[in-house]
């Protein structure tokens, strides 16, 4: 039996052909090669043999190719007319004439039978050879006589590609489709997880991207140094104000787990124990700062009277170089002036309380005027809210009447039991009946009394009766009774 396909003799019976693979269905006709010593027949009569179905469209270009190829490999003259027409057609056709249902070399083609008339396109023409000259002279696969082939499918029914149409028979013997483009995708994404994969094995024993800084936090200072030098970094201590252990490493930059170069720096910053300040003799801005650069924020600022400058830092609790932690409360005493206190409006006596407390000294002095209260504190010197250096003397000014002033004192002078001296002559008073100021510095009085003298070391008293003076005093409250 000949394949219709490549012309390859196969056994009688054969289901593939040994040479192309190519499936002999029951119904593909037989091609028998016709005697030489018989004249060639013309070409249209030349008979044509169903094609079969095949899997795929480059099995088809193969069977083409080796169909030329067995023609090339025997001279022309050993061929009847008719056997290199039909073989070229063939060539030519599954060469140049297949199309496939979705395009490209993966679709799966179909085709028909040339004798199927009810295909559409199963129209077979052929056309006048040349000369026999020509034709030898080209060759066989190269002749003009060719077999227009219809559109190829794998189904014509369908008109969709069926690759699974044909199983092979045994193993070894199904026709394969090579796939060079899906296996070089394949080869190239391999290459790239092999390549990442490289990398990323490098990089993780540090052959590359720099060293990874060691873990040394928690270390004392010595420790840490021995670890980083060894791993081949430089190495520079910081002292950080710390609550923890002095001497233990708290921080590392870069940060345990980051790339440096080998080589690099990688400071640490080494725990050294908080204590208080010396501040005593600063300003208070100047012991808020330093107290908050040595961590301490639980700060209570005390404000007492002092004759230092105001502001001025007198003592701090804890004690200057004491070791505390962070959230140890601290207590600064700053200075604060003394200041002469407001007791405008009081009475004397509270005035004069007020001003002592102040830790001053108090002196009194009285403004006449009948315009105001009696004994109310109307200024101080300095005046009220001054800064004043403590126990200096404030003075106080306090509204006094001229009039109770002077019958005050008459009051002092006049009084039941006293004697007086009044218009030239001594008087008993048994009675004051009246003290009045009459101004300018001038009171008048009544009073009852006897007269009096002394003769002979015995006093003789007159007649009691009633007598009427005045007084006149003068800016030191001398006084004169007329």
């Amino acid at each position: 039996m000949i394949c219709p396909n490549c012309l390859n003799p196969n056994p009688d019976g054969a289901k593939f052909c040994n040479e192309c693979g190519l499936p002999l269905d029951s119904h593909a006709s037989r091609v028998d090669l016709p005697d030489p010593s018989e004249p060639a027949r013309p070409v249209a009569e030349v008979p044509t043999a169903s094609l079969p179905r095949v899997k795929s469209l480059r099995t088809a270009k193969h069977a083409a190719a080796t169909a030329a190829a067995s023609l090339m490999d025997d001279p022309i003259s050993d061929y009847p007319t008719e056997s290199i027409d039909y073989a070229a057609s063939h060539a030519a056709a599954f060469s140049d004439g297949v199309q496939s249902v979705h395009g490209g070399d993966d679709a799966l083609p179909y085709i028909p039978d040339p004798y199927d008339v009810s295909h559409p396109s199963a129209t077979a023409t052929t056309q006048e050879l040349p000369s026999n000259d020509s034709y030898e002279q080209r060759g066989a696969w190269n002749v003009d006589a060719t077999l227009q082939m219809p559109v190829v499918f794998d189904d014509p029914d369908s008109g969709v590609a069926d690759s699974e149409i044909y199983s092979a028979p045994e193993p070894g013997s199904e026709l394969t489709t090579s796939r060079p483009r899906r296996k070089g995708l394949f080869i190239l994404l391999a290459i790239i997880v092999l390549a990442g994969a490289i990398a990323g094995v490098t990089y993780f024993f540090e052959l590359w991207g720099g060293i990874r800084v060691p873990n040394v936090v928690g270390m004392n200072e010595s420790e840490a140094l021995n670890v980083l030098q060894e791993k081949g970094f430089s190495v520079r201590s910081m002292q950080v104000k710390s609550d923890d252990t002095e001497g233990k490493v708290i921080l590392s930059d870069p940060k345990s787990g980051d790339r440096a170069r080998k080589g690099g720096e990688v400071v640490i910053h080494v725990a050294t124990p908080r204590t208080i300040p010396d501040v005593v003799g600063k300003s208070e801005e100047e012991a808020k700062k330093l107290l908050s650069e040595s961590g301490y924020e639980n700060v209570t600022y005390q404000k007492v009277k002092s004759n230092d400058d105001e502001g001025k830092v007198l003592s701090i609790s804890p004690e200057a170089g004491t070791k505390v932690k962070g959230a140890t409360p601290v207590t600064v005493t700053v200075a604060e002036p003394y200041t002469v206190p407001n007791v405008v409006g009081m009475d004397e006596q509270s005035a004069i309380a007020a001003v002592q407390d102040a830790g001053y000294y108090v002196s009194i002095e009285y403004d006449y005027t009948e315009g105001a209260p009696e004994g109310q504190v109307v200024s101080t010197s300095p005046e009220a809210d001054s800064k004043y250096p403590s126990e200096s003397t404030v003075t106080i000014r306090v509204t006094k009447s001229r009039a109770h002033e002077l019958t005050d004192i008459m009051r002092g002078i006049l009084y039941d039991g006293a004697t007086a001296y009044i218009g030239g002559t001594s008087y008993y008073i048994h009675s004051v009946d009246s003290i009045e100021y009459a101004g300018n510095d001038v009171v008048n009085f009544t009073v009852t009394g006897q007269a009096f003298t002394v003769l002979d070391g015995e006093t003789v008293y007159g007649s009691t009766k009633t007598i009427s003076g005045s007084a006149h005093f003068d800016a030191s409250n001398n006084y004169t009774l007329n």
